[in-house]
């Protein structure tokens, strides 16, 4: 038998319709990167008067996988789609092959978010694993690196009984988000943050990060048919951003957002290739911030710049916290 080498390792992924049910990991992901482990909690015990420990054993276990790869107009729906929850597309006004995606999250309800069957490995060794969701996922833009997507996640206990890939997975036809197509955004209101085309561009921005971390808890009850964790619940999420911008008239505008406790609008805005008429790739994410604090001043290849630390916040008059919308020609997951 050949060595289970790491450079074959594939990650496939099937969208669940009913969460820790499993189905076929039909989906082949080659951006978006999901690096699963088997996580245990074990009672180990020794007894008074012994030297050594004279008991081990399993308690609780779950996988945790920590999420990374590059950001595209069409594998990134599947991180939102867990991470905040799983929208109908759209069809963009004028368009017919292009679809618009809405991810926004429930201010005091529910959301309903997407869950994977995963699939890791090669034809010479494969686990699986159900009920995964994205926990946690950060967004960071510049103009001299490749947008990249980290985060965490986690999902039910690994099935390492003999376990086989998916035959034929489908491919998603990458279209990476591009430094050159990205533009920031500071506006005073939702409205004007979310219109197709902002007026008030942030003209020194060095590097942009978006993160929105705490969304799932597992719910681990007594059940001997399930040594994992029943379904997930929402936990509080903390929802930021990191702006660095140059220290002039326009960066240091933020101190007085600071002083004064203003909310604020920031939006990021990528438009990629055109898909049919005037309708690009697009991905757009708008968010209702505050400054929180700052990292002070420093370099940034010879130019002065400080960082802004923003806190996301709800804002009464857009109703909503942020807003991330993708467009592609992906009519489901």
């Amino acid at each position: 038998m050949p060595e289970n080498a790491s450079v074959f390792q594939k990650i496939q992924a099937g969208v669940e319709v009913t969460a820790g049910t499993g189905v076929a990991a039909n989906k082949l992901f080659t951006a978006l990167g999901i690096d699963p482990s088997p996580s245990f909690e074990i009672d180990r015990f020794r007894p008074s008067g012994f030297k050594y420990e004279t008991l081990a054993a399993l308690t609780y276990e779950q996988v945790e996988a920590d999420i990374g790869g590059r950001q595209t107009y069409t594998e990134i729906i599947y991180a939102l789609a867990s991470l905040v929850n799983k929208p109908t597309p759209t069809t963009p006004a004028g368009g017919t092959t292009s679809r618009q995606w809405t991810f926004e999250s429930a201010i005091a309800g529910p959301d309903a978010p997407a869950t994977y069957t995963i699939e890791v490995g090669s034809s010479v060794r494969a686990h699986k694993f159900t009920n995964f969701i994205i926990n946690e996922l950060s967004m960071t833009w510049a103009k001299t690196a490749a947008p990249e997507l980290s985060g965490s996640g986690f999902g039910r206990a690994l099935d390492d009984n003999a376990v086989t890939l998916t035959g034929s997975p489908t491919s998603i036809a990458l279209v990476p988000v591009l430094p050159t197509q990205l533009d920031t955004y500071k506006e005073a209101t939702g409205t004007a943050v979310a219109a197709a085309a902002p007026t008030n561009r942030i003209l020194r921005d060095f590097s942009l990060s978006w993160s929105l971390s705490g969304r799932y808890s597992p719910v681990r009850v007594l059940n001997s048919a399930n040594p994992s964790f029943e379904t997930h619940v929402e936990s509080e999420p903390e929802l930021g951003m990191e702006l660095q911008v140059a220290v002039d008239a326009e960066g240091m505008g933020f101190l007085s957002d600071l002083r004064n406790g203003t909310q604020t609008f920031i939006g990021l805005r990528g438009n990629g290739a055109t898909i049919e008429t005037t309708i690009k790739y697009a991905l757009r994410v708008n968010t209702c911030v505050a400054v929180v604090d700052s990292d002070g001043f420093d370099d940034n290849d010879g130019a002065r710049v400080v960082t802004w630390n923003l806190g996301g916040q709800y804002n009464a008059t857009w109703t909503k916290a942020f807003s991330i919308e993708v467009i592609n020609t992906l009519a489901a997951l």
